[in-house]
């Protein structure tokens, strides 16, 4: 727990989570409270599937079962959250199941991605796939046609971290445009077939590499806006909102971002809020 208490977004998770959970000295009881959540919705998850048996519909069900985001349990010192843009958090579950439509057991091993869906389901009721979506249909995977729908897929976020990336599968560069509240690389690089849980950056040993990722990312990009503003940069402009609000907090006890980011330790922003206890703050 010590690298979760002396890190610099703990003001705000202090606030919203370790103060309800008590003290807490072993990240493996967090671990175990999420395992438990996940046991909690299989349980409801059977429930469903047999509610579908006693209406007797069960086999004339398409149920499609998806994760809108992973979570980093301390990974990339990311503790119980699910910001980053690395595999514990952007690859996730995605379950179809229609008996006698889709085979038992079929597995696809290419990229897919929720946009993917609507495609999918539209396709499944027998209505027409609009022009210009992002996703494609998965039944050329589900037949086993295709390995997967897209050859590359691109990821963006701008809340905790301002960054985007692009990954083939095999390859995975990371961009970051301001890193919040946490200490990362302008550019990440990581083999995912060898280094799935990306502990090793290859940015600087594989410049070359790493430069046609991210020029193919930023053509990506230009291509999308279209000549528009990116919206990303207004954001970075606004100031991050998570950034913001620890920024907020901070500013209560006597920080100031710099101050804070140059020495996050628990110590000093515990004592910093008792003293504005003692003397009848509100805190944050």
């Amino acid at each position: 727990m010590e690298r979760a208490y002396n890190n610099g977004a703990y003001p705000f998770f202090k606030y919203h989570h370790y103060d309800l959970l008590g003290p807490v000295t072993d990240a493996e009881y967090i671990n175990a409270l999420y395992d438990a959540e996940i046991r909690y919705l299989d349980d409801l998850l059977q429930e469903l599937d047999e509610t579908l048996e006693r209406l007797g519909i069960r086999d004339d069900t398409l149920l499609v079962l998806f994760g809108d985001h992973g979570e980093s349990l301390t990974e990339h010192d990311i503790f119980w959250d699910h910001c980053g843009l690395y595999e514990h958090t952007v690859r996730v579950p995605l379950i179809m199941r229609w008996p006698g439509r889709i085979p038992a057991g079929r597995s696809v091993s290419g990229l897919v991605q929720q946009v993917d869906m609507m495609p999918t389901l539209l396709e499944a009721a027998g209505l027409p796939v609009p022009d210009g979506l992002d996703g494609r249909s998965l039944w050329p995977a589900i037949r086993g046609e295709a390995s997967g729908a897209h050859d590359t897929i691109y990821l963006s976020e701008c809340a905790w971290q301002a960054a985007r990336g692009i990954t083939d599968g095999s390859y995975k560069l990371i961009v970051t445009y301001d890193p919040g509240p946490f200490k990362r690389p302008p550019r990440e690089l990581y083999h995912l077939e060898a280094d799935p849980d990306e502990t090793v950056n290859l940015a600087e040993t594989m410049p070359a590499l790493a430069d046609r990722l991210e020029r193919q990312l930023n053509d990506w990009v230009a291509g999308k806006l279209a000549g528009r503003r990116d919206p990303m940069l207004a954001q970075l402009e606004a100031g991050l909102p998570f950034r913001k609000r620890l920024q907020t907090i901070l500013g209560q006890f006597g920080f100031t971002w710099e101050d804070w980011w140059n020495n996050p330790a628990r110590e000093r922003f515990d004592e910093a809020m008792e003293r504005s206890r003692m003397k009848g703050g509100k805190g944050a």
